[in-house]
């Protein structure tokens, strides 16, 4: 029987901390630019909303600072924000909010929040999904690493 060399397991195991890095930073460069889209189309309905930051943030129940801090690039759009333009404004389509696919404005509104719900339902299934892959990744590294030591 012949026995694997210790090169070779070094060279699975570069090339699975590789695939590991690769696959974090690819899915770290989609949710950056998804979410930068979203926080554009953010601003675009606050400036829809035609209301002053402090006159906005007072209707959502949210401090004036938290929607100043998005308005002028500082702070990034949280899902709060999200849910209270939704909530405030049904006319706002949920889905070109999110996604950017559709116009500003729903049709219907219930609609677009099932819509909502179900897109968001996916995100969180697919990051489950690599996280999961990703412990199995780390855990065959470590079993590699094991066999070497």
């Amino acid at each position: 029987m012949q026995l694997l060399s210790v090169d070779w397991f070094n060279s699975v195991i570069t090339i699975v901390n590789k695939s590991i890095d690769y696959i974090c930073k690819q899915s770290l460069t989609i949710v950056k630019e998804q979410m930068e889209a979203i926080n554009s189309r953010v601003l675009l309905v606050l400036k829809h909303i035609g209301k002053s930051n402090r006159a906005v943030a007072e209707e959502f129940g949210i401090s004036a600072a938290s929607i100043s801090h998005v308005a002028n690039g500082r702070n990034k759009v949280g899902l709060e924000l999200v849910q209270k333009i939704l909530t405030h404004y049904p006319s706002i389509s949920a889905k070109w909010l999110l996604t950017g696919d559709g116009t500003m404005h729903a049709e219907d509104a219930t609609m677009q929040v099932e819509l909502l719900r179900i897109q968001l339902q996916d995100i969180v299934t697919s990051v489950e999904v690599l996280n999961a892959e990703m412990v199995v990744l780390k855990r065959k590294t470590e079993q590699l690493n094991k066999l070497l030591d």
